[in-house]
């Protein structure tokens, strides 16, 4: 098919003075381009380290985070794991990169192959070209809209307007709808019968019949607009490196530095203390974070990459009960004091000024799993804690814990010598117990109790249930009992990284002395402390929760709970450290085993039932915490509206059920207290281990 249609290169326009005017506005944008990302870059540089020298080695394999990058930039995979988002952003995202390739391709064209011979955009191809412009333009225009529409019409309360971001959307607006109007222009003023291809301008162009001509006075007005259109490409251009809307490069860099290995629920580990203990030399073991001046090259950078989207502050259980913490607001306070924006300045912000914030973070992780920046807000509120504790900015409840860690190694504040006293009472607690136990053969599994089963009682019939289970179901094991010391992630998780490692070597020695060879916990913070804590010190062993164990037993025929109406009217709430660290599907099996059906939609109910399993509208990755993590368990919170259990338990009630299982003794704790404060209504609260073991007695 033989198309007569060319693309006429800056057409009305002056081609000589114009291309050596844009491309002194080029060379000038350049400058000014490369001038904003040097500031940015050299903003990042911390702790007496560049970016590079911070990432670069102790963040490799680089093919796999830059495969996630590309992942994230390509296929927008976090941003669609919300809808709205996902609708506005996609166009916006793919029409703009799109404009943006098409305006190379021309430029290509135009000013590189026309010295090597007639090249010209033509034909069937130029037709297809215009098409896909068209396309990604409107496209563009819709994405842009519905930005705008969220940010000054429905305002969310999560969503802040922020002026710059506003700036930057009305500037891409403004780009959509002056290329139409140009493009409108052109086929109007040199109509061709395939410029139809051109669908968007094509239409408009029939508003511009009798006004467009391809010269006289109309051409000095299309000559004003395309240099306007001109300026707020390279205005934006220029924004890339000065404002918000750097996180087009800043977002991918921060993916990319951040190792994918590391599982979302583990911590940083500052020092070794054992290595330091041994050294020779004096060796200053330092940690946390004083100041945002201290915040390291990566930290830095992940700080920046915050786009303000507010997904975590949506998901943010301190945000929704009141507490003062924003993190989406943590971030952007951090990302300010780097004053890498178009008329920021550096400042240095102490560890104090974040106080009220950090103490009010229950490391739920629920930020982490929103955000799209894949930001590791938790390890700024460690760091900063940790500082908090180096300057001894602690109230008498924190003090209190850690004192109790150091002297009864337990956070409870009981005696040492009551730890599991409840084992005298368990009939085969001679045949369990670790050095009472006779036995030729170091056990499989080593029972690790935690200290609230070990202090509450209330939780020491979770780990008798569970004792009870294993025991039927044939697994050797053994229980370190009243010998059994703190994980030490109490300390952990309030910043005394110290007194966790102290905690954490007497408990490892104890551990290998029994020479189990693997671990299992109905504690989810201990069970974490095992899998990403203790390795970091130089010990790992495999360890699982008490439900993956469980539903393992169950598969291989060795324990049957019976199927009954005990699991009848049953609501199943997930705990963070389980669900965000992809382990939350074996107590769901156990319930469907329990005679329940665990795949139902949210606040479903089983066909032909009563009863049946509920899950609440947040759950798996998005499950909403009890309040209890980030040692919250162990200190109250002031400056709070509502409880977080209390927000948590309304939810799962409003299924329908009454009836709430776990899996974690922070969340049994938390939510029981919530249940305890309703009136008119019993709600029973346990774990997974008392119902199954429960229907097998029924």
């Amino acid at each position: 098919m033989d198309i007569e249609y060319a693309r006429e290169y800056l057409p009305f326009l002056s081609q000589r003075a114009t291309l050596i005017a844009m491309y002194a506005c080029v060379a000038i944008l350049i400058g000014v381009f490369v001038w904003g990302v040097v500031r940015r870059v050299r903003a990042y540089r911390g702790a007496g380290r560049s970016l590079w020298a911070d990432v670069n080695g102790r963040v490799l394999p680089w093919g796999t985070r830059l495969a996630r990058a590309a992942r994230d930039v390509v296929a927008q995979t976090k941003v669609r794991e919300r809808r709205l988002p996902a609708v506005l952003h996609l166009p916006l995202f793919y029409g703009m990169v799109l404009l943006f390739l098409g305006t190379l391709v021309v430029l290509f064209y135009e000013d590189v192959l026309h010295w090597f011979g007639d090249f010209q955009i033509r034909g069937l191809f130029y037709v297809i070209f215009e098409a896909v412009l068209d396309l990604a333009g409107l496209a563009l225009i819709v994405g842009v809209g519905i930005a705008l529409w969220r940010r000054l019409v429905t305002r969310p309360e999560y969503l802040t307007p922020k002026a710059s971001t506003l700036l930057i959307l009305w500037g891409l607006l403004f780009m959509g709808l002056s290329g139409f109007g140009l493009e409108a222009y052109r086929i109007a003023a040199q109509p061709n019968e395939w410029a139809a291809a051109a669908f968007v301008g094509w239409s408009l162009s029939h508003l511009l019949t009798g006004v467009a001509e391809p010269s006289g006075t109309p051409t000095t007005v299309y000559a004003v607009f395309w240099w306007l259109h001109a300026g707020g490409a390279f205005a934006l251009i220029a924004g890339a490196a000065w404002t918000g809307f750097s996180h087009l490069w800043v977002l991918p860099a921060n993916v990319a530095a951040h190792d994918p290995r590391r599982q979302r629920t583990a911590l940083t580990t500052p020092f070794d203390l054992a290595a330091a203990m041994e050294s020779e030399e004096d060796v200053e073991l330092v940690c946390g974070v004083a100041a945002t001046d201290a915040l390291a090259p990566a930290e830095r950078l992940a700080a920046d990459a915050c786009v303000a989207c507010g997904r975590c502050h949506q998901e943010c259980p301190a945000v929704a009960a009141g507490r003062p913490l924003s993190p989406r607001d943590l971030m952007q306070e951090i990302r300010a004091a780097l004053g890498a924006d178009l008329g920021g300045c550096p400042a240095d912000r102490p560890a104090a000024d974040f106080e009220d914030a950090v103490w009010s973070c229950t490391n739920c992780y629920a930020c982490e799993q929103a955000c799209p920046s894949r930001i590791r807000h938790v390890d700024y509120v460690l760091d900063f804690r940790r500082a908090l504790v180096d300057q001894n900015r602690l109230d008498e409840q924190k003090l209190g814990v850690l004192a109790a860690l150091d002297r009864n190694q337990n956070p409870y504040k009981l005696p040492s010598h009551e730890r599991a006293a409840w084992l005298a009472d368990v009939p085969y607690a001679d045949e369990v117990l670790f050095g009472v136990a006779d036995s030729d053969e170091p056990p499989e599994y080593l029972y690790w109790l935690g200290c609230s089963a070990a202090y509450d009682e209330r939780t020491s019939l979770v780990a008798r249930a569970t004792m009870d289970l294993l025991r039927a179901a044939g697994v050797r094991f053994v229980t370190l009992g009243p010998a059994e010391p703190c994980c030490g992630e109490p300390a952990k998780r309030l910043g005394e990284e110290g007194r966790f490692q102290m905690l954490a070597l007497t408990a490892i020695e104890m551990v290998k002395e029994t020479g189990a060879r693997k671990v299992v916990t109905h504690c989810p913070h201990g069970l974490n402390v095992f899998l990403h804590e203790y390795p970091s010190l130089g010990f790992s062993i495999p360890a699982v929760h008490h439900t993956e164990l469980l539903a393992q037993l169950v598969s291989e025929g060795r324990l049957a709970p019976a199927r009954s109406s005990a699991a009848t009217g049953v609501v199943y709430h997930e705990p963070c450290n389980l669900a965000r660290a992809g382990r939350p599907e074996a107590a769901r099996r156990l319930l469907r085993a329990a005679g329940t059906d665990g795949g139902l939609a949210a606040g479903a109910v089983a066909p032909g039932r009563s009863g049946g399993l509920r899950l609440p509208e947040r759950r798996g990755v998005r499950t909403f915490c009890c309040g209890g993590g980030g040692a919250n368990s162990f200190y109250q919170v002031e400056q709070e509206e509502r409880r977080i259990s209390g927000l948590r338990l309304e939810e799962l009630l409003a299924t329908g059920a009454d009836r709430v299982v776990v899996s974690c003794p922070f969340c049994l704790t938390m939510l029981r207290d919530a249940a305890g404060s309703l009136t008119g209504r019993d709600v029973e609260v346990l774990d997974v281990a008392e119902l199954l073991s429960a229907d097998r007695h029924s």
